[in-house]
């Protein structure tokens, strides 16, 4: 993977902070796939933009954001749709599966 670090990044935002670290994760996997989290907030640029797992406002026009980005829920059972644990447990193995 990395290996050694021997530079570090200061960004202004959280934005740009995010894009550089999908740019570093694309050049150094060599895979395009991204995984989200639904109703995660994670910038107003266009990766950013495109993981960002918010409807309305928050989304990219159609067809401008980043290609193969999955989303998953966010492993916080207490904020969890579901009420029962075996339903929660199902969704945290989807996630885990969308992950691998």
């Amino acid at each position: 993977m990395l290996g050694e670090l021997s530079r570090s990044y200061f960004a202004c935002t959280g934005s740009e902070a995010t894009e550089a670290a999908l740019r570093l994760a694309t050049i150094n996997t060599g895979r395009t796939e991204i995984v989200g989290l639904m109703r995660g907030y994670h910038g107003m640029m266009h990766g950013s933009l495109s993981v960002t797992g918010l409807s309305g406002k928050f989304k990219s026009v159609p067809g401008s954001g980043l290609p193969d980005v999955a989303y998953i829920l966010s492993p916080y059972a207490y904020r969890s749709p579901f009420k029962d644990d075996e339903d929660k447990m199902a969704s945290f193995r989807q996630g885990l599966q969308i992950i691998n």
